[in-house]
């Protein structure tokens, strides 16, 4: 490796002196393409005849049990559904012109993926119309639960 960055480096010197000593002769395009065709060998003869070879590491092969990605999975669905019908909400919440400090939604997913909204946290001063509009929205078995401070 030392041997072939060492090469590389002196034919671009030898190069780059070339270039300048015979610049502007009329040898100086075909000096500078010789010179190019020695430094593209130097760089490629150690790859063509197999002299460096890349030492990669061994990539550990690890098995994930099929329960543990399951409910990785189903954790992160859950998480990502909560924040979504969350967003959904904040959204009609706004339209309404209630504001809210925050909104957050408990959901469960069961095991054919079917979702059910169990409860609305929110953080609000105006909590009657905002369960108003939360329970239009998502159904009025919805339990919601004012948090505000």
């Amino acid at each position: 490796m030392k041997a072939m960055i060492l090469s590389v480096c002196i034919v671009s010197l030898a190069l780059n002196i070339c270039e300048n000593l015979i610049s502007g002769t009329n040898l100086c395009k075909q000096v500078k393409f010789v010179l190019s065709l020695i430094l593209l060998i130097s760089v490629f003869s150690p790859f063509i005849r197999n002299e460096y070879i890349f030492d990669l590491p061994d990539i550990p092969k690890t098995e994930l049990s099929e329960n543990y990605s399951q409910e990785v999975y189903n954790n992160e669905l859950a998480q990502r559904v909560s924040e979504n019908i969350s967003a959904v909400l904040s959204d009609e919440l706004k339209k309404n012109g209630i504001s809210f400090d925050f909104i957050q939604t408990d959901i469960n997913i069961s095991d054919s993926y079917g979702i059910s909204i169990n409860k609305v946290r929110i953080g609000t001063d105006n909590f009657q119309y905002a369960e108003k509009i939360i329970k239009e929205n998502l159904g009025e078995e919805t339990e919601v639960i004012n948090e505000s401070q």
